[in-house]
């Protein structure tokens, strides 16, 4: 697996809300796998009482991203896009 200069991917907040911080919309993470460029979106996660978790969706992007760069380093394939057999990751 090929890994590009930032291999843990960047974290990005693609809305143009005031506050960031306590919008609704989701945390992307944009990296690349395998030679190929991939998106996943984490959204804050709901409380018991169906309000907005703020922050939560940062961090399991964080997390994520995390896991990915161990993953890239220990040449772990579950992050590859396996596009040639009709498989996706198990991300």
């Amino acid at each position: 697996m090929a890994i590009k200069a930032h291999g843990a991917g960047k974290l990005l907040k693609t809305c143009k809300c005031g506050n960031q911080a306590r919008c609704r919309h989701g945390w992307t993470l944009r990296y690349w796998a395998d030679g190929h460029q991939t998106n996943k979106t984490f959204r804050d996660a709901l409380g018991p009482d169906h309000k907005v978790q703020y922050g939560t969706g940062k961090a399991l992007a964080e997390d994520f991203q995390a896991r990915l760069l161990a993953g890239k380093r220990a040449g772990d394939v579950s992050f590859v896009i396996l596009t040639t057999y009709g498989l996706r990751s198990r991300d």
